[in-house]
This record gives structure tokens, sequence and C-alpha cells, in this order.
């Protein structure tokens, strides 16, 4: 027989089926909200990796890099130099992206911008060469042409062989040319190659092997640091020189020179009158005078100059009275100057290696070594030799061609005849 159910249990019942319903309802919507939520979320994700994406490689500057990289009219090297530029700008945006995205950390962004620093330098040395490798070659030969330009010359006088990479340097962006553009990942930067078709067709009775690639990171240096890649003398280096050594002189100036006032000399008597006839005490020819001047003897100048240049290691610097730093130029382009006014023709510049246990015994370079070429431990002090007797010649006027100079000069007439004999 069935059991009948009164009517408070079924509706008890009922309850709380009904309730279990609701929770089971209210469960399924929060799953419903979270997973909705989650996809929210991983839809955002993937759109702002997008955008991240996009803006990496947009905003790279490789674009406007490209737009602005010289063409020189080399088909090879042009379309190297486009391929480099995309592969580093690829690359960067990569970084980027790894940095910044969602797996990043401040580590990766550190190292990231110093990846960032990298490639825009080496970038930045690979248009400099571009930019400026014309009118380097142009300003080169003016250099030669007008005496300026330094050659390498070794001790025995011989100039270092350079003509096969200046040869190169001129065929790099002939139509004709077929270089190789190569990265060293290890510090060494870009280099321009050359191949063995590239020395065929622009070059006469060379090889690959006989010529050095040129480091576009060194070339880039030297362009920023010097204005160009080889070594020249200065339009500016003798007005430095003269500069330098006027601000050295007057700080030796009580060394050098005695001032001697109120000496007793028998002068020509300025209101002598030839048309008379001289009398000692009417018409004197001379007669005695007060005078006073400033007396150097050029070798104690010479000595105190010598001396207060090798006292001092370099060349110290001084400052104007705008207080800006006057400096001589470099020692190469100092040295070359020198060399070419004449200066180290009377100074003995040979040097014995025997003391300093080596074993080479004396040696006698030409004078006309360069000065990155010499050799001799001591050379500063043949450069500072030569520079003082610049200055001797250039900074002090001997009127008569003697050792002793007088300047400033004064003279004060008593009127009275010199006494007989004096």
């Amino acid at each position: 027989m069935a059991t009948v159910r009164k009517g408070s249990r079924r509706s008890k019942e009922a309850e709380l089926m009904k309730q279990r319903f609701a929770n089971q309802q209210e469960v399924t919507g929060e799953f419903a909200k979270t997973a909705s939520a989650m996809a929210t979320r991983q839809q955002k994700k993937r759109a702002d990796l997008q955008k991240l994406k996009k803006d990496a490689y947009s905003s790279n500057e490789m674009a406007e890099r490209i737009a602005n990289v010289k063409k020189t009219g080399g088909e090879s090297i042009d379309k190297q130099i486009i391929e480099q530029i995309t592969a580093r700008g690829n690359e960067l945006a990569q970084a980027h992206i790894k940095a910044y995205g969602p797996d990043g950390s401040p580590e990766m962004i550190a190292d990231y911008t110093k990846q960032k620093a990298q490639i825009n330098k080496d970038l930045d040395d690979l248009t400099v060469f571009v930019g400026t490798l014309d009118a380097e070659l142009e300003m080169r030969d003016k250099a030669i042409e007008d005496g300026t330009f330094i050659y390498e010359t070794n001790e025995n006088g011989q100039r270092i062989a350079l003509e096969d990479d200046e040869q190169f340097k001129n065929g790099i962006f002939n139509g004709m040319s077929d270089v190789e553009l190569t990265y060293d990942a290890d510090g060494g930067g870009y280099s321009i190659n050359p191949t063995a078709q590239h020395v065929a067709n622009t070059m006469v009775g060379a090889t690959p092997a006989d010529i050095s690639p040129i480091n576009l990171g060194q070339y880039a240096e030297n362009i920023r640091k010097n204005g160009t890649s080889y070594q020249q003398i200065s339009p500016n280096a003798e007005m430095g020189m003269d500069a330098y050594g006027m601000n050295l002189i007057g700080g030796l100036a009580p060394q050098m020179t005695e001032t001697i006032t109120g000496a007793i000399t028998t002068q020509p008597n300025p209101d002598f009158d030839p048309n008379k006839s001289p009398d000692p005490k009417t018409n004197p020819k001379e007669i005695k005078a007060k005078t006073g001047w400033k007396s150097t003897d050029i070798n104690k100048a010479k000595e105190g100059l010598t001396n207060a240049l090798l006292n001092q290691k370099g060349f110290k610097s001084f400052t104007n009275a705008q207080g800006q730093a006057i400096k001589l130029p470099p020692e190469n382009q100092l040295w070359a100057q020198l060399q070419n006014a004449g200066y180290l023709e009377d100074i003995d510049i040979s040097y014995d290696l025997t003391s300093q246990n080596q074993g080479q015994g004396k040696q006698n370079p030409k004078k006309t070594v360069s000065w990155d070429r010499y050799n001799n431990p001591d050379k500063e002090k043949i450069l500072k030799q030569a520079y003082a007797d610049y200055l001797i010649d250039t900074q002090f006027q001997s009127i008569d061609g003697g050792d002793v100079i007088e300047e400033d000069k004064t003279v004060q007439f008593t009127g009275k005849p010199p006494r007989p004999g004096g």
C-alpha cells in the first residue's frame, strides 16, 4: 500500500528542490561570469600583444633610417645596407616585445635598453660612413695638395704603403663595386670587406689579401673626434702653437728678462745742428742720457723654455681671460708641423735602447719619421726641444741677429755733453 504524503511534507520537499535548483543556477551564473571575464581578459591580452607588436615594429625608426640613408651608387653596398637596417630593426622589435610583453621583467627591459643603444650606435656608424666617405676622400686629396696631410713614415724614412687601401676606399661607391658588409657581434661592429670580384673590377695588381677591411666604428669615431679618418695638420695648428707659447713665455718672463732702468749711456744729441761746427759745449754730437730697457738673453730664454716644458708630463693647458682653455694641437700634428718647418733638422733624434734592456743598441731614424712610427721612448723630450726652438724664433725678435734682445727702450736726455773719454 502506497504511503500517502501529507500536504505539509510535500510542500517542504518542493521548497528544498526549488532551493537546490536556485543554488545550481547561481553557481552556473557565477561560472558563466568568470568564464566570460576570462575570455574578455584573454581577448584584451591578445589585443594588447597585437598593439605591442604593431608599436614595436612601427616605432623603432628603421623606416625613417631607410628613407634617409644616402644612396651610394654601388648597387651591392646599397642593397646590403637596407638589408642590415631592416634586420636590425626586426631584432630590436622582437626584443621590445619580449621585454614589455606579458612575460617581461625589469631585467629584460634593462637588457633591451642596452641592446637598443648598441643597435642604434652600430647603425649610426654605418650611416656616418655612407654619408661622409665622398667628402672625406675630397678633403684627403686637398690635404695632400696643400701639404697638411700627415703621411705615416717609418724610421727608415719609407712611407707606409697604403695605396691599395686608399684605392679600395675610392672604389666602394663605384657602380662596379662588389664589397661585403659584415658584422662582428663581439664588439667589432660593422666592417666593409673587399671581395675578389670587387678587386678584379676596380683595382689593378692587387688581391683581397692586400687590403685592410674598413672598420666602420673606428672610421666614425675618427670622424666625430677629428673631423677626418686620416691624419692632417689642422688649419689652426700654428695659431694654437703661438697662443700657447705666448702664455708660456708670459709666465716665465720674470726668470728670462732683466729690466734695466736709469742707466747712464752716451746717445746721439737729438738737437745737434749739422749746419754748425760741432762743439762739445754749444753743439755736441753726443750727450749723456738716462736709459731703461728690457734685456733678454736668447740662450737663457731657450734654456728656461725647455726646462719649463720638460719638467712636466705632456703639455699643461692654460686658460685665457675669457676662461677658455689654450691647448697645443695633438702631438702628431705638432710633430708634423715642426718637421715641415725644419725644426727637427738640427736636433739629434737618435736613441739607445740598450739601457732599456731591449738589446737593440743605438737607433738612427730619419728626420722624416712620423710621430706614431717614432719608437724613441723619450720622443716627448725631442718634441719639446723642437717646440722651444720654434718659440725662440717666432716669439723673440733680435734686431741685430745676436744673442741678446733689447726691447721697451726709453731714453731721458740730461742735456749735458759727455765727459771727455766717457
